[in-house]
């Protein structure tokens, strides 16, 4: 059998997520990331199913960081508020994009 998802953990390392103890074992640990995972990511303005040229500058602006020394890990909501790209209009974007395509397909004989 073959499995082409990738699971959690593998996920977990291509973004560089580090499990951070908080104190209190293990209920109480927080996940910092040098990258945003890919469930943030894909709720994000830029989460639009293509790489575009606004993502890359972003990708490209957060290595020059990670590179430079400057970039820290980030938690979730760190990497949701740093995500805030046009969030609102590209969800009314993609609504009215799923109202068109219904419309469409039940119009079909």
């Amino acid at each position: 059998m073959v499995d082409d998802d990738l699971h959690e953990t593998e996920c977990d390392m291509i973004c560089g997520v580090y499990r951070i103890d908080k104190g209190g074992g293990e209920a109480n640990q927080m996940h910092g990331s040098w990258w945003p995972k890919q469930s943030t990511w894909e709720t994000s303005g830029f989460g639009i199913g293509q790489w575009t040229p606004d993502a890359e500058g972003w990708y490209q602006d957060r290595l020059g960081e990670i590179n430079g020394g400057t970039a820290r890990l980030l938690g979730a909501r760190e990497w949701t508020q740093k995500l805030r790209y046009q969030h609102s209009l590209i969800k009314r974007v993609n609504d009215n994009y799923e109202r068109l395509a219904e419309r469409h397909l039940q119009s079909l004989p």
